[in-house]
C-alpha cells in the first residue's frame, strides 16, 4: 500500500528539484517530501513499523506507534500548507510577472525592467561587462497621425516581437515607453551590442505594414554604451541616450556607440 505512495513523492521530489528551487517554500517543501520517502521505506524495510493512519485494532499503549502517527500527521499537515502557501506564491507571482509586462509590445514596462536589472545586478560581478541599448521609432508621431493608434500600435508590436525574437536570454528588453526601447546585456561587451542593435535595426526596416490608409515602413535608431569602470546602471543609461540622440541627429535609421 505504500509503493504508489512512495512513487508520487518520488515524482513530487523530481519535479522539485527541476524547478530550480529558487523559493524558500519550495527548498522546504522538498526536505519534508524526503523526510516523508525515508519514513515510508523504514516501514517497508522494518514491516514491524506501524502505519501512518490510525487502524481500528491498533493498540495506545504503543508509545513508539503513538509517536510515528504523529511525527507522520505533523510531517502531513506541514507539508499540505507548505504546498497551499506555494500555490498562492506562484499565483501571486504571476499576476506581478503579468503586471509589468508592457500589454502593447509583450516585454518588460518600466517597472519590470527595474526590477529585472536590479536582480541582475545584486549578483553581478563587477569585474564583468554591461551594457545597454537604447533604441527609438524615428518619426513615429508621423504614424500616428497619418494611420491612426490602431497603425502605430502594429509597429509597437511588430518591434516587441522582433525584440523578444532577437534578444539573448540573458538580456532584459523593455518598452520604456511611447516609441522608446531599452536592451539591458549582463555580460556583454559593446561591440556585442552594437550587433544585436544593427540587427535589429536592419529587422525593423524590412518590416511592412498594411492597413485601409495605405502601406508603410518605418526606420529606427539606436546608442550603445558599456559600463565604464565607477559608472552606475543610471550613468550607462545615460550615455547610451546620449548615443541614441547622436544617431538621431546624424540623419536618424543608424546606431551610435557611445
Amino acid at each position: 500500500m505504500q509503493l504508489p505512495v512512495l512513487l508520487c513523492y518520488a515524482v513530487v521530489v523530481r519535479v522539485l528539484i527541476l524547478s530550480g528551487l529558487e523559493r524558500l517554500v519550495d527548498r522546504l517543501l522538498l526536505v519534508l517530501t524526503l523526510f516523508s520517502c525515508v519514513h515510508i521505506v523504514i516501514r517497508i524495510v522494518f514491516f514491524d513499523w506501524p502505519d501512518v493512519y490510525m487502524h481500528p485494532d491498533m493498540g495506545y499503549n504503543d508509545l513508539g506507534a503513538c509517536l510515528s502517527i504523529f511525527i507522520g500527521l505533523c510531517v502531513h499537515i506541514v507539508r499540505n500548507l507548505l504546498l497551499l502557501l506555494g500555490t498562492v506564491s506562484h499565483m501571486l507571482g504571476e499576476a506581478c510577472e503579468q503586471s509589468e509586462i508592457d500589454e502593447l509590445s509583450k516585454i518588460w514596462n518600466r517597472r519590470g525592467f527595474d526590477r529585472q536589472v536590479g536582480r541582475i545586478l545584486a549578483r553581478k560581478e563587477d569585474r564583468s561587462p554591461l551594457s545597454v541599448v537604447m533604441g527609438d521609432l524615428d518619426h513615429f508621431k508621423r504614424v500616428n497621425d497619418t494611420y491612426g493608434h490602431e497603425g502605430g500600435d502594429q509597429v509597437i508590436a511588430a518591434v516587441g516581437e522582433l525584440l523578444r525574437q532577437h534578444t539573448p536570454k540573458s538580456a532584459i528588453a523593455a518598452r520604456m515607453g511611447g516609441e522608446e526601447f531599452v536592451i539591458f546585456m549582463p555580460d556583454t561587451a559593446i561591440y556585442e551590442a552594437s550587433s544585436l542593435a544593427e540587427t535589429i535595426r536592419c529587422r525593423v526596416r524590412e518590416l511592412q505594414f498594411e492597413s485601409p490608409k495605405g502601406s508603410w515602413r518605418v526606420t529606427s535608431s539606436f546608442g550603445v554604451a558599456e559600463q565604464l569602470n565607477g559608472h552606475s546602471l543610471y550613468d550607462t543609461m545615460r550615455r547610451a541616450d546620449d548615443a541614441l540622440y547622436a544617431a538621431k541627429n546624424a540623419g536618424r535609421d543608424r546606431v551610435c556607440i557611445a
